[in-house]
């Protein structure tokens, strides 16, 4: 939700910044130093186009491409085929190689995909030397088709459409509603991108095959590739990814000639506006949706997108979100529950479709909230209105905000290499594809100089009137629509897929002989220590500064011990924190002058704060730091508004399934006064009803001081000027009292494994039900903590088999160990959203492949491939300056040195399958699983199975909470 720049500012600034002593300035101006990214483009006469980008910062590779037609292409009566494809797209098989997805993971990448109106877009990212096979696997894809791809894999990929179907968001739900109003029949944007059951059902193998061979071909792909390789070598990659099918490069009217490179027309064509079609009809029209309570969603149509005024269309969207939502809450108190709005811009190839979604306030109806939103359309473009000189120079600041953030958008997005889903060749891949245009950071750039606020407000008076405003009203499903979604498919009582598939065939395409430990080491890419240059100030700041990268980027964390788990009494820290301005932030603080952002997150029990802009400014953004952690203002007067808020967040979390489910497990795994346990309840609220500002004072004034604080500094920077600057700015940082330590509890160990329990929690009408588990593992011990990954990968990959990709009865099952410190605890989840008649099914694939584990029944070739990928993936994971000083920030919170990574590399290469079962002793047999969802179908397939379980009555356990007066509320008393 977008707040006005008067509630912002209001709830930014301190009540009192007392104090406060003296910062060194910094200057704001933007200081963007020079940076050019080196680059080939290949178009070749059969309309294939490549683009090669060198970037040096990490041995990673990314390859992304974009198919020029999507949902939109669908045959009539299979909408979901091009989503279904891009699924199958996956589980191809070329060359005699194991299916796509597999030879991905070996070659230690990841992979994304989506599929719009106007294209389907794939991204894989890996060690550098997969390049070649990356490449040759995207060429496969626009030669070969869907190679290898049966009738029992669609089968399997549509169960899976299927799930994603029935857990449509809001904006899913009423998209066909939406765009059946704004484009006229037979539109190709008219068509649902997921399908319906219906349709999905109508999809055939032969309809595929023909699909990809229509669409899937030269004339309509472009690809990227980004990473650290020479340009010079990019023609011997197309070579070898080539070879046997050059035929993607040639003139298909001519394959003989010579092969030259050729001008590329775009695709969308800049010199003039493509204009929209007009709406052809204002509705509002009812659909059914996985919501809570009614929902508004309205849009207009726009000049088509990848045009130069694209910012300006988000600009405006900006502008009617600010408007709309003051419109509805006009005259509602600070204290009162004010109503969600938001809306977004999507530029497409044929119009740009702004999409704004509201809930109507309490005492609203849905068609009240449509007229109101009809009303406030005019004050974001009135001139009488922006005549108002505090209300333009509301909106033009804001306006210069965005700019800002946009800005630092786009330098971000060059930052990390090979990203799977938000890479640098992602970012521009949709760009260059529609406008020709490969230079896309530039030509951002330029696009954000041309934003202008009465360009945008002319888009509003123009195109986003009343008349041409489409709305549509989501409802939630009533019980015959939640059968309905709930039976379709293998979500009826059929069993057909559960395991039909032949026994699991787990190729390799390496030797198993050669993952030596020896060349596991080499393969994994750690931070190298010899870059990180530590160093502290006298008043006891520990810094790490870092070079990296050659975006002209900075990030800068600053960490913080102590956290409400570990406060003394518990939960103090978080009221201290609620309680107390930190920054004495103004408008001339923003980063977003410098193309940077802030933000608050942890890292273990340690607050991190973080700032990043361009590198140039780094005594500006170091100063943005400074002020949050050595200004602070006491706003005890909140504090029964503090407790209230901390009551209603008490009561909503009660009020659903998943809180109870997650409490009862964590209470069954730690104890229920461990940390890991804790929550805000009615004790911890009574208690602080006696904290005072005194106690306030002194944990802040204990928790924010240079002796319990570490900085991390990483980027484009040269070392000893950054060294210079932090001695600049944090060297008069001083604490503001005695205290030695920080006053907090050590986590206590954990208790004795329980016995295996399985509880149930009904969740009335749920489509699906989420199963999950999670038991002891034996407590980490030095750098074990590489072998509690390994089987956190192996139990992982075992499930996705076993339940997505032999059974489909999931779109996706998961686990993870995880280990605090060392000596700590150590824990063993996984998770997955079945289909109704595949609960019981589920639990039995979690508790075996336990059982299986703690009795060594372990495929090596799964714990070598496990541990191979992690070394090979290792890269991805510090592959930018963000992700960089997140890892750093991440080890030193865990109380490890920077020489752990080398350690960390030597464990992981020594890990085999036979230190697993030792792990899983704490394990096996002693399970906490939790099942929420349809109760009748886990009841009966849980009996039938031999499962002992309990049925927990969450309502009972959530009335209990509540006062007198709040419980004969809730019953609908007065």
């Amino acid at each position: 939700m977008t707040l006005p720049f008067s509630l912002l500012t209001t709830a930014l600034l301190p009540a009192s910044a007392i104090g406060a002593p003296e910062i060194p300035e910094a200057d704001a101006t933007l200081k963007l130093d020079e940076y050019n990214i080196a680059m080939w483009d290949y178009p070749f006469p059969s309309g294939l186009r490549i683009l090669f980008q060198e970037e040096h910062s990490m041995p990673v590779v990314s390859v992304s491409s974009v198919i020029n037609h999507g949902s939109g292409s669908d045959y009539d009566g299979m909408e979901g085929m091009a989503h279904v494809g891009e699924h199958l797209a996956f589980r191809t098989q070329h060359d005699d190689l194991p299916e796509t997805m597999d030879r991905i993971k070996q070659l230690g990448g990841g992979f994304n995909a989506f599929t719009d109106d106007d294209v389907t877009a794939y991204t894989t990212v890996a060690p550098v030397d997969a390049l070649v096979p990356l490449l040759t696997l995207e060429a496969a894809r626009i030669s070969d088709g869907l190679a290898g791809v049966t009738e029992e894999h669609l089968d399997l990929e549509r169960e899976i459409c299927r799930i994603e179907l029935r857990y449509a968001n809001v904006i899913g739900d009423a998209w066909a509603g939406l765009h059946g109003l704004l484009f006229p029949d037979g539109h190709e944007y008219q068509k649902a991108g997921i399908g319906t059951h219906e349709t999905l059902d109508a999809i055939t193998i032969e309809a595929l095959h023909r699909f990809f061979e229509e669409y899937y071909t030269p004339q309509y792909t472009t690809m990227v590739v980004a990473g650290d390789f020479s340009l010079d070598d990019t023609p011997a990659f197309i070579q070898q990814a080539f070879t046997g099918r050059e035929h993607l490069l040639t003139d298909p009217k001519n394959p003989d000639a010579e092969l030259i490179l050729v001008e590329h027309a775009p695709r969308v064509e800049r010199r003039e506006l493509v204009e929209p079609p007009d709406p052809v009809g204002q509705g509002p029209v009812t659909v059914q949706g996985n919501v809570d309570k009614k929902t508004v969603v309205v849009g207009w149509t726009l000049p088509a997108g990848y045009q130069d005024d694209d910012y300006n269309y988000r600009v405006a969207a900006d502008l009617l979100t600010s408007s709309i939502y003051q419109t509805m809450n006009l005259g509602w108190g600070p204290a009162e529950e004010q109503s969600a709005v938001g809306c977004f811009s999507q530029p497409q190839e044929q119009a740009t479709v702004i999409t704004c979604f509201a809930e109507p306030p309490e005492g609203w109806t849905p068609e009240k909230t449509i007229r109101v939103i009809g009303d406030s359309l005019f004050s974001a473009w009135d001139p009488d209105l922006m005549n108002y000189k505090a209300t333009r120079r509301r909106i033009t600041h804001s306006i210069s905000q965005g700019i800002g953030a946009a800005r630092g958008d786009v330098l971000r997005s060059v930052d990390p290499i090979a990203l799977a889903g938000d890479t640098r060749d992602a970012a521009k891949l949709l760009f260059t594809h529609f406008t020709g245009n490969p230079r896309y950071y530039s030509a951002q750039w330029g696009l954000l100089n041309n934003v202008a606020l009465p360009r945008a407000q002319e888009y509003i008076r123009d195109y986003m009137t009343r008349d041409r405003m489409a709305a549509v009203i989501v409802e939630p499903l009533d019980e015959e629509e939640r059968a309905r979604r709930a039976a379709a498919g293998v979500g009826g009582e059929a069993t057909a897929y559960h395991g039909a598939q032949a026994d699991d065939q787990y190729n390799l395409t390496f030797d198993l002989e050669s993952l030596t430990p020896e060349v596991i080491r080499e393969q994994m890419i750690v931070p190298d220590q010899k870059t990180i240059h530590e160093f502290t100030l006298d008043n006891g700041l520990r810094v790490a500064v870092v070079p990296y990268g050659s975006a002209p980027l900075v990030q800068v964390g600053m960490l913080l011990g102590g956290d409400s788990s570990l406060s003394d009494p518990p939960y103090l820290n978080s009221f201290a924190e609620s309680l107390t301005s930190r920054g004495d932030w103004q408008p001339a603080d923003d980063l977003a002058q410098v193309a940077g952002s802030y933000g608050e997150t942890t890292a273990g029990d340690w607050k991190l704060l973080r700032a990043d802009g361009v590198s140039g400014n780094l005594d500006f953004i170091l100063r943005r730091v400074r002020k949050e952690v050595d200004t602070f203002g006491w706003m005890m007067a909140e504090k029964k508004r503090l407790l209230k808020d901390w009551r209603g967040t008490m009561k909503a979390a009660a009020s659903q399934p998943e809180h109870w489910a997650w409490l009862l497990s964590a209470q069954r795994l730690a104890g229920a006064e461990h940390p890991a346990a804790f929550w805000i309840n009615s004790d911890v609220m009574e208690a602080a009803e006696g904290w005072d500002q005194s106690m306030v004072r002194d944990w802040m004034y204990s928790k924010y001081r240079p002796d319990n604080a570490m900085l991390v500094v990483v980027g484009r920077l040269d070392p000893r000027d950054a060294e210079q600057a932090v001695r600049t700015m944090f060297g008069g940082w001083a604490p503001r009292n005695s205290t030695d330590t920080l006053p907090r509890r050590r986590t206590p160990p954990l208790g004795s494994p329980p016995e295996r329990s399985v509880y149930v929690f009904d969740k009335e009408g749920a489509t699906q039900s989420q199963v999950a588990f999670g038991c002891q593992l034996t407590p980490r011990a030095g750098a074990d903590i590489a072998q509690i990954q390994v089987l956190g990968d192996v139990i992982s990959e075992l499930s996705w088999r076993a339940l997505r990709e032999r059974a489909s009865v999931t779109y996706g099952a998961y686990a993870h160990a995880t280990a605090s410190a060392d000596g700590g605890p150590a824990l063993l989840y996984g998770a997955g959203l079945v289909q109704n008649n595949a609960i019981g099914f589920a639990v039995e694939v979690f508790l075996k492949l336990v059982a299986d584990t703690a009795e060594g029944e372990i495929d090596e070739r799964m714990v070598i491939n496990a541990r191979s990928s992690r070394a090979r993936e290792y890269a991805l994971g510090h592959q930018s300056s963000a992700q960089m000083m997140s890892r750093l920030a991440g080890v030193w919170a865990s109380g490890e040195g920077f020489d752990w990574f080398d350690t960390y590399r030597e464990a992981l290469s020594e890990v085999t399958a036979a230190d697993l079962p030792k792990m899983m002793e704490p394990c096996a047999g002693h399970e906490v699983v939790t099942v929420i969802g349809s109760r009748q179908h886990a009841e009966a397939q849980l009996t039938e199975a031999g499962i002992q379980y309990e049925v927990i009555d969450w309502k009972a356990l959530y009335e209990a909470q509540l006062t007198a007066r709040e419980s004969r509320k809730s019953q609908g008393g007065g």
